[in-house]
């Protein structure tokens, strides 16, 4: 039969026993505790790629140029001040050699010529009549011309004229120059019906559209 103090004793080693062994158990699920923590630390975060990001040492200068607007006011103001220098120069002269000759007009029974000098782009009409004052009918006298870049235009055409058979012994020409709402006419005519008799006239007139 065992003393108390054995049994004491014995107690004591089987305590002392489940401590080292309890104090085990904690060590061991620390150690376990920290190494998982220490790899799941080392793990590494998942890389996310970034786009690199160019810094433009040149940047572009803005422009400066901004639509115009045109207001409808000075464009109006523009087109009139065109519009009126246009109509002062139209000019109207019948003539051929030059400008300021006096033969802007011949007529033979065979051969008829008329010239002017106007101010060029000028839309033209041209009208004669012979002796009894009947219009020449003559195709070349019933289309509209315009002048070219000289600002000079002739006609040129075989007369169909109504003067009996006889030679022509009296004419009258009119040619009217229009550029847009402008118009200027100038004008001639002769007779000479008897050989002592002779007279000639001439006229200009201009008119503008309101």
């Amino acid at each position: 039969m065992r003393s108390p103090i054995s049994r004491k004793f014995t107690l004591v080693l089987m305590i002392f026993g489940l401590a080292i062994l309890c104090s085990g158990c904690v060590n061991s699920t620390a150690s376990s505790a920290l190494a998982a923590n220490t790899q799941v630390s080392n793990k590494q975060a998942p890389v996310t790629p970034t786009l690199p990001i160019r810094i433009n040492e040149h940047p572009t200068a803005i422009s400066s140029h901004r639509p115009q607007r045109v207001s409808l006011a000075a464009s109006s103001q523009s087109t009139m001040a065109a519009s009126t220098q246009s109509h002062r120069s139209l000019k109207l002269l019948l003539a051929c050699s030059e400008p300021t000759a006096r033969d802007g007009f011949r007529v033979t029974n065979t051969h008829a010529r008329a010239c002017v000098y106007t101010t060029p782009g000028a839309t033209l009409t041209i009208s004669v009549h012979f002796c009894s004052g009947k219009a020449d009918p003559s195709s070349i006298l019933q289309r509209n011309a315009i002048a070219g870049v000289s600002g000079f235009y002739e006609w040129n055409w075989t007369p169909i004229a109504d003067c009996n058979g006889e030679r022509v012994w009296g004419w009258n020409v009119k040619v009217t120059a229009q550029m847009q709402e402008t118009s200027v006419s100038v004008s001639e005519a002769s007779s000479t019906q008897s050989a002592i008799s002779t007279s000639s006239s001439s006229s200009s007139s201009a008119s503008s559209s309101p």
